[in-house]
């Protein structure tokens, strides 16, 4: 968690660097914030066997005094285990959802995309789609200072090349499993267009 909250740091290349699931990363990281996940080194640790069996099962809506008329006599306690999925949104999740055309357009994309999260149902994508106005020559010539970019009032307010799109998309949560840069005729003039899928791919629990 260190690495991550350093300044400039990108979680999706310390991931990697551990071999660890990016959204595995950016989940702890946020609990941590909350408080939720504390260094295991700074309270003492006690460890209790516990035995995973079948035979015991709560029944639905039961409450805790008829779970605990279930155990055995001998002593055993039982543990039901509770794994959220996934922090739904209050209209539902979908499998796809299409953002197309809009992220040039924002002064904060990252954060719409990162509400967009909860309404991409685990395992469903998020598809974006935006125009690459700026080749990558320009911008290279323009970071290498060789040139100067040009740019003049324009209804976009945002310019985007497929590292930066992949980039908001893990900054959001999620998992880049596709990139493309196409060039396409819009009738009236031709340009090149972004298209991204990004997968909201949360670790699932071991015991589902």
């Amino acid at each position: 968690m260190q690495l991550t909250m350093k300044p400039g740091a990108s979680v999706a290349e310390i991931a990697r660097a551990h071999d660890v699931n990016a959204n595995r990363v950016f989940k702890w990281r946020r609990l941590f914030e909350r408080g939720q996940l504390a260094d295991a080194s700074t309270r003492p640790t006690a460890l209790l066997p516990v035995t995973i069996s079948a035979d015991v099962e709560a029944s639905p809506g039961l409450g805790d005094e008829a779970v605990d008329a279930q155990a055995p006599s001998s002593g055993a306690i039982h543990i039901e285990l509770h794994m959220p999925e996934h922090e739904e949104s209050e209209l539902g999740v979908y499998p796809l959802v299409l953002l197309a055309h809009v992220v040039e357009h924002l002064p904060d994309p990252l954060k719409l995309i990162t509400k967009l999260r909860s309404y991409v149902a685990d395992g469903g994508c998020l598809y974006i789609e935006t125009p690459q106005e700026v080749s990558d020559q320009q911008r290279k010539d323009w970071v290498q200072g060789t040139s100067s970019l040009q740019i003049g009032i324009h209804e976009h307010i945002n310019f985007y090349f497929p590292q930066s799109v992949s980039a908001l998309l893990e900054a959001a949560g999620f998992e880049v499993a596709a990139l493309e840069c196409t060039r396409v005729d819009l009738g009236w003039a031709k340009s090149n267009h972004i298209r991204a899928l990004g997968r909201n791919d949360l670790p699932l629990s071991p015991y589902r």
